[in-house]
């Protein structure tokens, strides 16, 4: 079993806080704590998607991650923040690509 964690894009993020900050979430009988998500995936699945998105091979070597204690499953759940009014803008697989494609413009224009 792949180990799962919540991906999520640094502009979603931001927008998340943004939201809270100008629309009076968190006040009154609502929660004052809340989860921004992103996606779930496997640290497999995000290196397979860098794969797909930049544009040179790439070799990834899998090892066994397999610990005594080792939680499989880090995740959030940000269905409280949804009830609010706040959603993903960008999304985890689009704010991967949006991270990546300048660094690939540097890679190519040092060529």
């Amino acid at each position: 079993v792949a180990p799962v964690r919540n991906w999520t894009y640094v502009g979603d993020l931001t927008r998340g806080i943004h939201h809270i900050l100008t629309n009076d979430v968190g006040s009154g009988d609502r929660p004052d704590r809340w989860n921004v998500v992103g996606q779930d995936l496997s640290c497999g699945q995000v290196a397979s998607m860098i794969g797909n998105i930049i544009t040179r091979y790439y070799e990834i070597e899998w090892v066994d991650d397999s610990r005594p204690g080792y939680d499989y499953r880090y995740v959030l759940d940000a269905r409280a923040f949804r009830e609010f009014g706040w959603k993903l803008t960008f999304g985890t697989i689009p704010g991967l690509a949006r991270t990546i494609a300048p660094i690939e413009r540097e890679i190519n224009e040092e060529r």
